[in-house]
C-alpha cells in the first residue's frame, strides 16, 4: 500500500508540474435563457482556473455566446489582448495550486472508480426503469477533473472597477 500511495503522489506531482505552467481554460454552460427570437438557448462562458471571466466571451451588448464553439472562438480572439487586464482586475487562483488540487481529486476518483462506477451504473439502471429516462455515465471523469460549478471572480479593487 505505501508503494501505491507513493506512486499516486508521484503521478499527481508529475501531472501538476507538467501542466501547471499556465492557467487552465474550460468552456462551461452558464444557464438557459431566451434569445431574441424567443427560443430557449444555453449560454456559455470560458473559465480560467475555475473562475468565469466575462470579458473573454461577452459581446458589445454584454451577451454571452449561445454555443460552446462560439465561446472558444471569442476567447481565442481576445485572450492575448485581455490577459493583462484580467490579471489586474481579478483575484485569480494560483495556477500550480489549482492544478495540484484538480489532479489530486481526479487521481482519487480514478482510484475509487472500479468500485464507484459499477455502483453508479446499477443506480442509474434502477432510476431508468422507474423514470423511463436514460441516464449516462460518460461525464464521470470530465466532472472529476473540472469544477462542478464555476465561480464568479472577485475584483481586486471593486470601487475603481
Amino acid at each position: 500500500m505505501p508503494r501505491f500511495s507513493f506512486l499516486l503522489i508521484l503521478l499527481s506531482v508529475f501531472l501538476t508540474l507538467h501542466v501547471a505552467c499556465g492557467p487552465h481554460y474550460h468552456a462551461v454552460r452558464l444557464s438557459k435563457g431566451i434569445d431574441q427570437e424567443g427560443n430557449a438557448v444555453n449560454y456559455y462562458a470560458v473559465t480560467r482556473n475555475g473562475m468565469i471571466i466575462p470579458e473573454y466571451v461577452i459581446d458589445e451588448r454584454g451577451d454571452y455566446p449561445i454555443s460552446e464553439e462560439e465561446a472558444w472562438q471569442r476567447f481565442s480572439q481576445r485572450k492575448g489582448d485581455l490577459e493583462n487586464l484580467v490579471k489586474t482586475k481579478y483575484i485569480l487562483p494560483n495556477n500550480t495550486a489549482y492544478e495540484m488540487k484538480r489532479n489530486t481529486i481526479g487521481a482519487g476518483l480514478l482510484v475509487v472508480s472500479p468500485v464507484l462506477l459499477p455502483m453508479q451504473m446499477l443506480s442509474n439502471s434502477m432510476q431508468e426503469k422507474k423514470s423511463g429516462v436514460q441516464l449516462s455515465n460518460r461525464n464521470y471523469f470530465e466532472m472529476a477533473f473540472e469544477e462542478p460549478v464555476p465561480k464568479d471572480p472577485k475584483l481586486k479593487d471593486p470601487i475603481n472597477q
